[in-house]
């Protein structure tokens, strides 16, 4: 199934909808819950923490006539749409059709489930024409909502019209910037791994005795290699799942013309990347490795479970492969961490290095006002090529097994931008990558974030 830029919008936790009214006859005691507001609450608590057994509580809800008789059209349509994102998640394409249809059924006026039937439709079923309609009337729905704006975006850069493509991520952009911007769970601020010392070696323990030893390549931006993170098998299995999925990489488009082809125009610049993606959900592998692969990195990340582990993203870079410079936090998508995972190849003296122009110091590591300028021409030509022969940065070396943590954020909460990065050009051999990205969720990020797409 396609997973390129999809602006999912799995959201699930919503005030309790209302119940029909009460015979005014039936007067209860003060202090007294009903029955079934009392199971369609507990059902909408228990998806915070345990979505599997929400979606059992969903369904005892469902399938009793008597209180599907007495909910409102909203309760039902917000169930629906619970029921339809669980399975959503868990790479269950065809049931959350089923239950985003049900919920739009019930209330034609709830844009989450709009989104969501979007969503699904473009990305899953590849009916932009009908996405795009359900897209849109969620803006008219929900004017500032969002994630609304972005799956429009996304449609019509599907469909080649990229002049309103780029209008509705600019709107979705400056919706999303005007909700909180700090970096917190809760109220708390979120753990992350000082960078102090080039070379600094940490052991990081990740339960069943064993642990991780990670290095400090980059102070600033904070840039971590975690050594042999994944076993050969497993990234056998992950190579093995992505191989059918593989889909030509996009981004989301920063100019009216930024899905140009570069055979066009001879002095046209490169396009930001080139690469295949595919996207892989840990619930649909039946060996489990992808779930483990889940558990140790939160282990590493030291983050709560209220920080939302996405799909992971598979990239293959064939010769000539790259992605140019760019970040992957907005205020529209608020990645906090990336850990980058090297699969396979390309091989010494290949090529397909991870550059962090900025790093080790913030300023590249170089000095004096023309090694400055050259740097900064570099990182804004668009050219990943100079970028990566430049002296400026730090270049991290694909070795399979290998990770590569670093943060999107800094400590104060603020998107870092000194996070810049780019994958250089393959220039033999296959890189096969992955990205694991655990994203703020929804509460902490206002109206507008959450989701996936591909790298920004």
């Amino acid at each position: 199934m396609p997973r390129a830029i999809v602006a999912a919008i799995l959201c699930c936790l919503v005030a309790v909808a209302g119940v029909a009214a009460q015979d005014g006859r039936d007067r209860k005691p003060p202090g007294y819950l009903d029955p079934l507001v009392a199971k369609y609450k507990r059902a909408l608590e228990t998806h915070r923490s345990d979505p599997r057994l929400a979606l059992t509580l969903y369904y005892k809800l469902l399938r009793n006539p008597d209180d599907i008789a007495r909910l409102s059209p909203q309760a039902l349509a917000t169930l629906h749409n619970n029921v339809g994102s669980i399975h959503y998640e868990a790479g269950e394409s065809d049931a959350a059709l089923l239950h985003f249809r049900e919920a739009q059924n019930a209330d034609p006026e709830n844009a989450e489930a709009r989104v969501n039937l979007g969503v699904l439709l473009s990305e899953d079923l590849e009916e932009h024409d009908e996405a795009l309609a359900h897209g849109r009337k969620a803006i008219e729905l929900r004017p500032g909502h969002a994630k609304s704006h972005h799956l429009v975006g996304n449609i019509l850069q599907k469909l080649g019209q990229n002049a309103e493509a780029h209008l509705r991520f600019k709107t979705a952009e400056a919706i999303a910037s005007g909700k909180r911007a700090s970096a917190a769970s809760g109220g708390r601020a979120l753990w992350r791994w000082n960078a102090t010392e080039l070379g600094e070696i940490t052991h990081v323990p990740v339960g069943n005795e064993a642990e991780l030893v990670m290095e400090t390549i980059s102070i600033k931006p904070p840039v971590f290699r975690v050594r042999d993170f994944l076993s050969p098998d497993e990234r056998a299995r992950i190579i093995e799942l992505a191989r059918s999925e593989l889909r030509e990489s996009h981004v989301v488009a920063t100019e009216p013309d930024g899905n140009r082809s570069p055979e066009t125009n001879a002095s046209s610049p490169p396009p930001p990347r080139k690469s295949r993606t595919a996207w892989l959900v840990a619930d649909a592998d039946d060996t489990g490795t992808l779930e483990s692969i889940r558990r140790r990195a939160m282990a590493l990340t030291v983050l709560p479970v209220t920080v939302k582990s996405e799909r992971l993203q598979v990239l293959r870079y064939d010769p000539g492969g790259y992605f140019g410079v760019h970040h992957e936090s907005t205020a529209f998508l608020r990645r906090y961490a990336t850990l980058l995972y090297y699969l396979e190849g390309p091989g010494e003296g290949n090529g397909g290095e991870t550059a962090f122009p900025l790093g080790p110091d913030g300023d590249g590591g170089v000095s004096g006002e023309v090694a400055l300028a050259a740097a900064g021409d570099a990182i804004g030509s668009g050219d990943v090529r100079r970028v990566c022969d430049s002296r400026a940065g730090v270049r991290a070396t694909p070795t399979p097994g290998d990770a590569i943590l670093f943060y999107n954020f800094g400590a104060d909460g603020k998107v870092d931008r000194h996070a810049i990065h780019a994958a250089c050009e393959v220039t033999g051999g296959v890189k096969w990558a992955a990205n694991h990205w655990f994203t703020l969720p929804e509460e902490d990020a206002g109206d507008g974030a959450g989701g996936e797409r591909d790298e920004l």
